[in-house]
């Protein structure tokens, strides 16, 4: 196989709410530049309501909106506002001298790219919780416990964990769906 093609990732600043239809609006416009616009989406634990599966979908990293593109940023933006005729809305959603648009870097977005799937899901971990940590026997988390925050003891219930990274240049946390092993539950709680 040859060398991997490697596309640019950006993330353009939406408010919180405003990931999808933003999206819906961005593809409609790139769809002919060879560039996609996604929002991740991770699984999240709905206490409550009875249902089959109490994980519902959730945006991963709320008020981010990721495009995907071959482009360099400045051949991308005049593209993007060309496409839309130069309309306030593309200029209002880029912000003043293009700050709302920012380039992901590699490291970044390599990270990021581990825990998704190919629909941009951030799937739940199956594991245990042994003092404070929570340990993955399966799903994404599995092999990156140690970056995941101590679960403080009145989250135990709440089925998310947090991990912290710095996403250019800004610390954020991420939340992590989790199930726990019903199975291994009594064991870890007996010692």
């Amino acid at each position: 196989g040859g060398v991997e093609h490697m596309s640019n990732w950006y993330i353009l600043y939406v408010g919180a709410g405003k990931e999808d239809s933003t999206r819906r609006y961005l593809n409609n416009l790139i769809k002919d530049m060879g560039a996609f616009a996604f929002s991740p989406k991770s699984e999240k634990y709905f206490r409550g309501g009875g249902r089959l599966n109490p994980y519902v979908l959730a945006n991963w990293i709320p008020g981010h909106i990721f495009v995907e593109t071959d482009a360099i940023r400045d051949d991308f933006i005049l593209s993007l506002r060309r496409a839309d005729n130069h309309s306030r809305k593309i200029y209002n959603l880029l912000g003043k001298n293009y700050i709302n648009f920012v380039l992901v870097p590699d490291d970044e977005k390599e990270f990021l790219k581990k825990f998704m799937n190919d629909k941009f899901i951030v799937t739940k971990s199956v594991g245990v919780i042994v003092d404070h940590r929570f340990v993955a026997l399966s799903g994404v988390l599995k092999g990156y416990e140690n970056l995941l925050k101590p679960i403080k003891h009145e989250h135990k219930h709440d089925r998310y964990v947090e991990l912290e990274m710095v996403l250019t240049g800004t610390p954020r946390v991420l939340n992590f769906a989790i199930a726990i092993d019903p199975t291994l539950e009594e064991v870890t709680q007996k010692r």
